[in-house]
């Protein structure tokens, strides 16, 4: 069940982000600077939200719940033929459509499964009943008929097939840029799409080499060309 990403990393870079821009709003509105601060803990608490307050609304600590959504069912991740895939029932009409595109009509007459509440209850018996049906096809062509029926649905990707998804080429996220040693580097472009820099994209520069913007950065700080080279002498840089 781990996420395989440093979540609490990401999440504090992007609140902060956030946050810096509120006080150059508040700065340009009142002429006042002000401290900005977050955590990765923080971070992590701030995203727990229906969760959160889940338990701060009714006093009820969230049990595991896998993959599965956890006040909504069928919804979450399921095995068709070649892997697991996201089927997202979230409405009522969401459940038939799913029963009809399924061929799983007699369900919609099940009393185990006449509401969410049934479902959840009931949830081993209606995964088994679904799975024996997406046993039949690819993830790839149950989540294309399941769009269709207008239920949010895909294939759990490896990244390989992630990165080559028709949407994220189409949404640019993997650039290339020239570095001076490895020639073409491919790169994760930023999902931030701005107009402004449409047509170079998000990329601009390839990863520094070791020490590469060394002086750049000390005299940026103030320090002056005799001081950088003494630091240099003296192994320190």
């Amino acid at each position: 069940m781990r996420a395989g990403l440093p979540i609490g990393d990401l999440a504090a870079g992007m609140w902060a982000a956030t946050g810096v821009l509120a006080a150059i709003v508040q700065r340009q509105n009142t002429g006042k600077g002000q401290r900005i601060e977050t955590s990765l803990l923080g971070a992590l608490v701030g995203m727990m939200c229906v969760q959160g307050q889940r338990y701060l609304s009714r006093d009820e600590v969230p049990p595991r719940a896998g993959n599965d959504h956890p006040t909504l069912y069928p919804y979450g991740a399921f095995r068709a033929r070649d892997g697991l895939m996201i089927v997202a029932v979230a409405t009522e009409a969401m459940w038939r459509a799913l029963c009809r595109a399924l061929g799983l009509d007699a369900l919609l007459g099940d009393a185990r499964f006449a509401g969410n509440e049934e479902r959840m209850a009931n949830r081993d018996a209606l995964r088994a009943l679904i799975e024996k049906k997406l046993a039949a096809k690819d993830g790839a062509e149950w989540a294309a008929a399941l769009v269709a029926a207008g239920i949010p649905a895909g294939p759990i990707y490896t990244m390989d097939r992630a990165l080559a998804d028709p949407q994220v080429i189409q949404q640019r996220m993997v650039e290339t840029i020239a570095h001076p040693t490895l020639g073409a580097l491919q790169l994760l472009a930023n999902p931030i799409k701005l107009a402004a820099f449409a047509e170079q994209g998000s990329v601009r520069t390839p990863p520094p080499l070791l020490g590469e913007h060394d002086d750049e950065v000390l005299r940026a700080a103030g320090l002056s060309a005799d001081e950088i080279a003494a630091l240099r002498q003296d192994g320190v840089i």
